[in-house]
């Protein structure tokens, strides 16, 4: 029997989930911009001695991501665990200071939206990225994750 995952990409309108993506299963970052209608992956993976197949989903930016997409997932799938992704992390530095977002605040959201973790990352540096993948992974499979130890960073969330 083949074990099958699905992981979802949803987000704001140039949030960087394609650039995610790519950076993710193909290696590379994508500096041009083309609206995304709808796009999927599958890759391969290894946990536990057990082989998986990852549709990796997707989609057009949702500019209502909070208040349609959190909503609709936790009325059909209740259990599915959604992480808030801080993506774009190379820019914490050259951005705007009314742009960042800290650390902190970051978490206050994924636990008011009821997020699994919040996991900043950077599809440019892939700095964080495999651990995003990583820990989705091990959440959907019902891995309990540890907590991370406290870190002061800001990233940009678009």
């Amino acid at each position: 029997m083949e074990n099958k995952l699905k992981l979802v990409v949803v987000g704001d309108s140039f949030a960087g989930k394609t650039s995610l993506l790519f950076a993710y299963t193909r290696k590379q970052f994508v500096d041009s911009y083309a609206t995304t209608v709808f796009d999927n992956w599958a890759v391969s993976i290894n946990i536990d001695h057990k082989d998986y197949t990852v549709n990796l989903f997707d989609t057009a930016g949702q500019e209502h991501c909070r208040t349609i997409w959190v909503p609709e997932i936790r009325k059909y799938a209740d259990s599915t665990p959604i992480f808030l992704v801080g993506t774009k992390d190379d820019l914490t530095e050259s951005s705007m200071e009314n742009d960042r977002v800290s650390y902190g605040e970051a978490k206050r959201v994924a636990a008011e939206l009821g997020c699994v973790k919040f996991l900043p990352c950077s599809a440019l540096t892939h700095k964080g990225l495999k651990r995003v993948f990583d820990e989705a992974f091990l959440a959907a499979i019902g891995v309990k994750l540890e907590e991370d130890p406290k870190v002061t960073q800001c990233c940009t969330i678009l």
